[in-house]
């Protein structure tokens, strides 16, 4: 049995973006073309052409009839912007009645204190330090070890060998030899060993009649008092002790050897040297020095 009846273009769901053609709601569509004999495109479906200047216009969304005068509106791309401006990159193809098209190019900014002038960006769009401008060392924050070098503050730089001078705590592990780290110089400027580290008493000058101590590179300190001792502590030190006095030493063990007697007059008692003298003899002879280092 045949069907009596067939579908009109009431019975259709038109897809998204299209509308019901009014005209066609009570007729019968031929086979295979429900939607374009009784739907029609919308505005939101249709393509504006950018190369052309122009982008959909929101307000026209739903309406029918589509072609670029119905549906569509000018670009930023169609918009003469006035010296020392231009359209952002960004900005070229949307609505030029509701977007601020125009922006400064960074040819007429002017850079904050601490930001120089970057030419290069003269013709690109920008009204921002970060944008236009390069970072000066006068803004530029030294890591920890480094201090400000106030002669290159207005050089570009973002990095401490550019903006800063290096402290003697970077230096301290070289501060070896005579040298000896000076935690106390941490802060101050500096890359050698006088400016950042402490002088061991082999560095120090003794007068005449002294010489350094022994061990003078462990020993830190600058003073007479502290790196020096009598010239002749060395020789009295490499001495031997005997317990029986000098007299009965040869002449060879007699230099090389010291006694220690009891003072009657200070009741301490005293280091002497055994010296070699007149006929042949072992002699007690001068005191060790005083100022000896341990």
């Amino acid at each position: 049995m045949l069907d009596c009846c067939k579908e009109t273009c009431a019975d259709v769901k038109c897809t998204p973006f299209t509308l019901p053609i009014k005209a066609n709601q009570h007729e019968v569509y031929p086979d295979g073309e429900s939607q374009s004999f009784c739907c029609e495109p919308t505005c939101q479906a249709y393509t504006c052409d950018t190369r052309k200047g122009l982008t959909l216009d929101k307000a026209k969304a739903g309406l029918t009839h589509v072609s670029d005068e119905t549906c569509c509106t000018a670009t930023c791309s169609t918009v003469v912007c006035p010296e020392g401006y231009m359209t952002h990159p960004a900005k070229v193809n949307l609505d030029a009645r509701s977007t601020a098209c125009c922006e400064p190019l960074c040819s007429s900014h002017v850079c904050s204190a601490g930001w120089a002038t970057d030419v290069s960006k003269a013709t690109v769009v920008g009204n921002t330090d970060e944008v236009c401008c390069h970072r000066t060392c006068k803004i530029f924050s030294c890591s920890e070890g480094w201090a400000k070098n106030p002669a290159v503050e207005s050089n570009i730089g973002v990095d401490d060998s550019t903006c800063c001078l290096p402290e003697c705590i970077q230096y301290q592990p070289k501060c070896t030899g005579d040298y000896a780290p000076n935690p106390d110089a941490n802060k101050t400027v500096g890359q050698t060993a006088d400016v950042c580290c402490k002088k061991a008493c082999s560095l120090f000058e003794c007068g005449s009649g002294a010489v350094n101590v022994p061990n003078a590179k462990s020993v830190v300190a600058a003073t007479d008092e502290e790196c020096c001792e009598d010239s002749r502590c060395p020789s009295f030190r490499a001495k031997t002790e005997v317990k029986d006095g000098c007299n009965q030493l040869s002449k060879d063990d007699c230099e090389n050897s010291y006694v220690k007697l009891k003072n009657t007059q200070t009741n301490k008692t005293d280091t002497l040297a055994c010296k070699w003298a007149d006929y042949g003899l072992c002699q007690v002879h001068e005191l060790e020095p005083v100022n000896c280092a341990e």
